[in-house]
């Protein structure tokens, strides 16, 4: 009801200010990033030393030349630096997609739950109708009708929910595991949606032939008042 939207939409902004909050964290690494790959270039390190710092490869012990061990030396020091801040960057965009699908997956599962109510509100009108005729009385259109709106409530309902596991499924990398299971989600729910056309059809059919029932019972009322 009314408090779980409250808890969701709390959730909600709390997920928010964490995104936003390591979207800030990623700016000042990659800014801190930029500074000290500049400083690094600015050593004047030939690029020859300065690719073989970037691999591993150098041994610092062969060279013979102070000042180009000057240089390598200090230009290792800002690329390791620039490194730690590709490293922080690499965890900062691994957490900042987690926070990203633990939102998703809290909106997903609202769109569930308010399927789920509508569903058991028509659960409920079936029944209903059922009893009905147990007791020899018809169904009212308006049971069809509520029925209707209903479904195409849930229809709503889950068009938006295949939007968010499509934004999902964009943060992951396509043909894994996770992407197929929200594609496996994605493909439940365009069936689901085709039932739930299918049903509102039916129960359009069951309304029309409920007032033809009518009609033709009125007639028939008509027929014998004429023959007394």
């Amino acid at each position: 009801g009314e408090d779980t939207f409250k808890t969701i939409a709390k959730r909600t902004g709390a997920y928010e200010a964490a995104i936003s909050l390591v979207t800030k964290q990623i700016e000042t690494q990659e800014q801190a990033y930029s500074q000290y790959m500049d400083k690094a270039n600015q050593t004047g390190l030939d690029e020859y030393w300065a690719a073989q710092v970037r691999d591993g490869s150098l041994n610092i012990a062969e060279i013979k030349d102070d000042g180009l061990k000057e240089k390598i030396k200090n230009y290792q020091e800002w690329y390791e630096k620039a490194s730690e801040c590709k490293d922080a960057i690499e965890d900062l965009n691994r957490e900042q997609t987690e926070l990203l699908q633990a939102k998703i997956e809290l909106l997903v599962k609202r769109y569930d739950d308010l399927r789920d109510k509508l569903s058991r509100k028509n659960d409920r009108i079936e029944n209903k109708i059922g009893l009905k005729e147990t007791w020899g009385f018809t169904a009212s259109k308006g049971n069809y009708a509520d029925m209707n709106k209903n479904l195409q409530k849930q229809i709503t309902y889950t068009i938006k929910q295949q939007k968010e596991l499509k934004t999902l499924q964009t943060t992951v990398d396509e043909g894994s595991e996770a992407w197929q299971e929200y594609k496996k989600r994605i493909d439940e729910n365009i069936a689901a949606m085709q039932d739930m056309k299918k049903e509102m059809a039916e129960n359009a059919k069951e309304a029309a032939s409920l007032a033809q029932k009518k009609a033709s019972g009125k007639a028939d009322q008509v027929d014998a008042k004429s023959e007394l």
